[in-house]
């Protein structure tokens, strides 16, 4: 039991997120009993990246809001893809009359659904194809949201600061 007194130690740390972070260290244990293999350099950072976010606020972790990339609600699906690609990114937020005006999420993976469909694009506009959009206090902790995101299969959260506008986004990737 390699890492347990870790996550026994961290117990009195990372309150909600203890249980999800020691079912992690358990199964780590058992890889490497069942294994006999030490942790790859890879799979080293990871857990250190956990640890170094734990108790980590949202705001130190999200891409903020100078840097978000996002669509206005009228943009077509053609464009909202053209951004998508442009910025390297499969889901981006769409917004109504400001970034403080989240409508939803447009999904790269929902696009090309339409596509396989037979579906114009540039005919079709975004509002009329989004998720619903998850949002979040900004000051809620990265080691809280992981475990919420997991739980409730959401992958981009909108993070909002004191007065209610957006404050940006992080995505799973990001933790």
């Amino acid at each position: 039991m390699l890492f347990l007194p870790l996550g026994r130690i961290c117990d009195s740390l990372l309150h909600p997120a203890t249980l999800f972070i020691e079912k992690i260290l358990l199964a780590l244990d058992a890889e490497i009993i069942d294994s006999e293999e030490a942790l790859s350099e890879s799979e080293q950072r990871m857990i250190g990246r956990v640890f170094e976010l734990g108790e980590a606020d949202v705001a130190k972790a999200m891409t903020p809001r100078t840097e978000l990339t996002a669509v206005q609600c009228d943009a077509s699906l053609l464009e909202c893809l053209e951004i998508m690609n442009h910025a390297g990114h499969s889901r981006i937020p769409v917004y109504g009359e400001s970034l403080d005006d989240i409508l939803g999420i447009a999904y790269l993976k929902d696009i090309m659904s339409l596509i396989a469909e037979g579906n114009e694009l540039k005919d079709c506009i975004i509002k009329d194809n989004l998720r619903n959009s998850y949002f979040i206090p900004e000051t809620k902790s990265v080691s809280e949201l992981l475990e919420d995101m997991r739980n409730k299969r959401v992958h981009l959260a909108v993070a909002v600061d004191e007065y209610g506008g957006t404050a940006g986004v992080i995505s799973i990737e990001d933790i």
